[in-house]
């Protein structure tokens, strides 16, 4: 399914939290048999970009992916906001605030209208990162479905 990042050894999974950024890291490395990085295993992204192949998982950096160099491949889960927000909620999610803040010159350009950090992260994405960075692609959430390693969400009951 992932065959198209072949070409790439370090791949950046970001977008906003409970978007899939999680299981598509997984998906990406089992199809090209990578190493995987989850994000609380490191605080500089920077240090891990070499030629060892990889799949980092970094939610958390979606505010500076476009800053990456441009050999890397950065992967943007793309998932209906209202479900982002359902699983924030169903897991008690805590850190919108902590989000927030890194994108708080754009929650007053809006006035305050964009109160999740989803929203403002799929605002500048879709309005300043996309076209700055070389190596873009966008994952539909619902595409996901046709993977081995996806769960349908009536056999996700026992997560939290």
């Amino acid at each position: 399914m992932f065959d198209y990042l072949k070409e790439f050894n370090n791949i950046v999974v970001t977008g906003p939290q409970r978007s899939g950024t999680r299981i598509t890291t997984n998906m990406i490395a089992e199809d090209l048999e990578y190493k995987i990085v989850d994000e609380v295993e490191y605080k500089d992204i920077f240090k891990l970009f070499d030629d060892t192949p990889k799949v980092i998982h970094a939610p958390m950096k979606s505010h500076e992916c476009h800053t990456y160099p441009k050999e890397v491949a950065v992967v943007f889960m793309i998932r209906d906001t209202e479900d982002i927000i359902t699983s924030q909620k169903r897991i008690s999610w805590s850190h919108n605030h902590t989000e927030l803040n890194k994108y708080i010159y754009l929650k007053k350009h809006y006035n305050n209208k964009l109160t999740n950090s989803c929203d403002i992260k799929y605002e500048v994405w879709n309005n300043y990162q996309k076209k700055n960075i070389t190596n873009k692609f966008e994952v539909k959430y619902k595409s996901l479905t046709t993977h081995p390693l996806y769960i349908p969400k009536k056999d996700r009951t026992e997560f939290s």
